[in-house]
């Protein structure tokens, strides 16, 4: 079963009821992939989901269903790598997860991972990407 971190903006577009992002959790909910997350990311995600202007676009119950749905049913990675590689550094705790998780796929539509294409064998791919790669298998 493919590892697969889900970016925060991934994480995001779940709460804003994304279509594509909606179907990744849906096929996560069926048991087609693991998803990996480790501290730092669930920091990203509370520090963004907590902005006003974007709490104000979702119920804070789909946000305590999500959090809770990482809580137990995603594999918590301890990272120990340290990593200068993406143009934006606050993006390299998704490749230092990545790498300590042995994951297969980061999913996330951030064009600083993007234009990386794979890191250490990781592919790294949208949320259209990785669904047409689910539904390839």
């Amino acid at each position: 079963m493919p590892k697969v971190i889900l970016d925060t903006n991934v994480l995001i577009g779940v709460l804003l009821a994304s279509r594509n992002c909606r179907a990744i959790r849906d096929a996560f909910l069926e048991g087609l992939f693991d998803v990996v997350i480790s501290e730092a990311l669930l920091a990203e995600l509370l520090e963004t989901i907590r902005k006003p202007r974007l709490a104000k676009l979702f119920k804070p119950e789909d946000a305590r269903k999500l959090l809770e749905l990482l809580q137990t049913d995603a594999e918590w990675v301890v990272t120990k790598t340290k990593l200068s590689v993406s143009r934006d550094p606050d993006d390299n705790v998704v490749l230092e997860c990545a790498v300590d998780g042995q994951v297969d796929v980061i999913v996330t539509g951030d064009d600083d991972l993007l234009c990386l294409e794979s890191f250490r064998s990781v592919s790294i791919l949208t949320p259209q990407q990785f669904l047409n790669t689910l539904r390839a298998s």
